[in-house]
């Protein structure tokens, strides 16, 4: 049965993306050929109001936001439905239009579920997507994706306008990993026992 209808997990493995201020990246685990399937990508369903949230400033300004999980969900903008994949190193994939290496397929099972609710999508575990090479990957390559160019403008215009918020005090993720103090997520009792 699994050699029929099972995926190998372990082509993905994390590391420092070569990208520019990407962060963490994906990386083929070994050599990969052309229409190999790299990881099975199965699919949560939400709505994009169930990611929107009001949220206070330190000025007491009220703001609408939308939470960071949308930034990895799969979407069109005409429709309400979001997918996020919660796969082995899916989220890793990073963007890149010139160098992609691989792309979504639709499962070869999901079709039943394309004219369904949201309500009967988010009642069924079996809408996926694989992830498939384009082209022959080497062992250490990072796995890059087109994500459209779309997205390619929200982010050039994001990384052009953004500023920080000067009402609303951030620590960055970097900035707790590198400081002793954020490290261990405590208890609530090892809290009260080592305040």
């Amino acid at each position: 049965f699994l050699r029929q209808h099972g995926y190998c997990l372990d082509n993905v493995v994390p590391g420092a993306s070569l990208l520019e201020g990407a962060g963490r990246g994906a990386f083929a685990s070994r050599d990969i050929h052309a229409g190999t399937i790299i990881a099975p990508v199965p699919v949560i369903a939400l709505s994009k109001g169930s990611l929107e949230t009001m949220k206070e400033r330190t000025d007491g300004t009220v703001v609408k936001s939308e939470q960071l999980l949308k930034n990895y969900c799969y979407g069109h903008p005409d429709s309400d439905l979001l997918l996020y994949p919660y796969s082995h190193g899916i989220n890793l994939v990073n963007h890149h239009s010139t160098k992609s290496n691989v792309k979504l397929r639709w499962w070869n099972d999901s079709s039943p579920y394309f004219n369904r609710t949201l309500l009967e999508l988010q009642q069924s575990s079996r809408l996926m997507f694989e992830l498939v090479a384009t082209n022959p990957i080497k062992k250490g390559d990072e796995i890059y994706m087109d994500y459209g160019d779309e997205w390619d403008n929200a982010w050039q215009n994001h990384m052009e306008s953004w500023r920080p918020d000067p009402n609303n005090f951030h620590v960055s993720a970097e900035t707790m990993n590198n400081n002793d103090d954020f490290h261990v997520l405590r208890t609530e009792n090892e809290q009260q026992l080592q305040p």
